[in-house]
């Protein structure tokens, strides 16, 4: 049945809807003259209470429909504006109510011979003129059992009208599930959740709104009972790795930096993992938080270096790996005659037999990934590099003459090619 609830809320709609009223308020009458709110024209509802009649609930409301002057006007003329304009706003609802355009959506009588309007000035402190209607709302009742929630009123199987189980789909559409008989128990049905080996692997609400998180979704089945869908649940794998940052995008000379990112970007970047189980990162809390990851690598254990079997040996132009930034190095420096030469890459892949990705001269930022600049030397003792002036394939862009090297291992500045510096090799990992 219709509640007093519900009309308020269906009333509230009204105003909310139409374009000349502004706020909705109910209550005392004393409320109506508000001047926390300041929004005109404004609804206020007022609750007389109801009668009871044969079949039927009659709702007394007085409704009043109100407005203020702006200063400095005449207040005759402008009351007689606003009275004209807030009856043609009594009779928007009343053939809303008569012709069940949108207040309510169940079953209700409405008389328009109970309705009555009156024209009004309130003098308060805000100085309100309007309409008032009076008006009854008629809804059915038939003093049954089924309204009444009481231990030992159980209805019998018939007297009361049959129930409509509903359920929300999607953000705000609301559908209907099924329809319960009278006097008959209807139990919610889980929404199940299943692979596609049909095993359940949870359950959500009745309603259909769910989320599968790496899931690929192969089939929907909804029944009145419940809803089945199947899916393949991936299975998280892999190490996702930090990623140093490349991006230098002009190249003066073959194999410099700007070269690498131009033709070989796919060789700076590290492979992508949709779904890892483990997203890699240094243990900040740990001794040396610099050398030891929070995960364990791939050989098992929480070194960030380590030699290609996992150890902590590596034999002089051996190979280590940095399982943080996805990175491999060989362990010593070459011999770097002048820029033109320290850029071959052929000489280094053929000190590792050839390998996926090629072996390149380090960058900038490549050194920094692994240099403690508190201790002037890299953060592991893999490495035998020494405080030394080190060449990276990072041209000093303004000059395609000059290129950056590592001066002293502590900072970084530009010279001339010609300059007889060390280099070592870098790329990305291969395990």
């Amino acid at each position: 049945m219709i509640t007093y609830n519900n009309i308020v809320t269906a009333l509230n709609n009204f105003a909310d809807n139409h374009f000349f009223i502004k706020a909705f308020t109910h209550g005392n009458i004393e409320e109506m003259d508000l001047e926390k709110d300041g929004s005109y024209p404004l609804m206020h509802l007022v609750y007389l209470g109801a009668n009871y009649d044969e079949g039927t609930k009659d709702y007394n409301f007085e409704i009043y429909l109100v407005d203020i002057p702006p200063t400095k006007v005449d207040k005759v003329s402008y009351q007689r504006e606003v009275i004209s304009n807030l009856e043609q706003c009594v009779e928007d609802l009343l053939a809303d109510l008569s012709n069940g355009f949108s207040i309510f959506n169940e079953n209700f009588h409405f008389d328009t011979e109970n309705a009555s309007l009156t024209p009004l000035e309130e003098e308060g402190s805000n100085v309100l003129s309007g309409v008032a209607l009076d008006i009854t709302i008629s809804v059915p009742y038939t003093h049954d059992s089924c309204n009444a929630p009481l231990t030992g009123v159980t209805p019998t199987s018939g007297d009361c009208e049959d129930a409509t189980i509903k359920a929300t789909e999607g953000d705000d559409d609301i559908v209907t599930l099924t329809t319960v008989a009278s006097g008959a128990i209807y139990t919610f049905p889980k929404l199940e959740i299943r692979q596609q080996d049909a095993s359940v692997q949870g359950y959500g609400r009745v309603d259909k709104r769910f989320k599968l998180t790496n899931a690929d979704i192969t089939g929907v089945v909804e029944t009145v009972d419940e809803i089945q869908v199947t899916a393949d649940i991936t299975t998280p794998s892999g190490i996702l790795y930090a990623q140093i940052l490349h991006t230098v995008d002009t190249s003066y000379d073959t194999y410099d930096h700007g070269w690498w990112f131009i033709n070989r970007n796919s060789e700076l970047r590290n492979p992508t993992v949709s779904n890892p189980a483990t997203i890699q990162m240094l243990d900040l809390a740990a001794a040396d938080p610099y050398a030891t990851l929070k995960y364990d690598n791939v050989h098992g254990n929480k070194n960030r270096f380590t030699a290609q079997d996992g150890t902590q040996t590596v034999a002089a132009g051996g190979v280590i790996e940095d399982h943080l930034y996805y990175m491999e190095w060989i362990n010593t420096f070459f011999a770097a005659a002048s820029q033109t030469t320290h850029y071959t890459d052929a000489e280094a892949d053929t000190t590792d037999g050839g390998a996926t990705n090629h072996w390149r001269l380090a960058s900038a930022t490549d050194l920094i990934s692994i240099w403690d600049y508190g201790d002037s030397a890299v953060y592991n003792s893999l490495f035998p590099f020494t405080a030394t002036n080190i060449w990276t394939s990072d041209r000093y862009a303004p000059s395609s003459t000059n290129s950056l090297y590592s001066w002293g291992g502590v900072a970084f500045s530009r010279r001339a090619g010609t300059a007889t510096y060390s280099g070592c090799y870098c790329r990305r990992g291969t395990w």
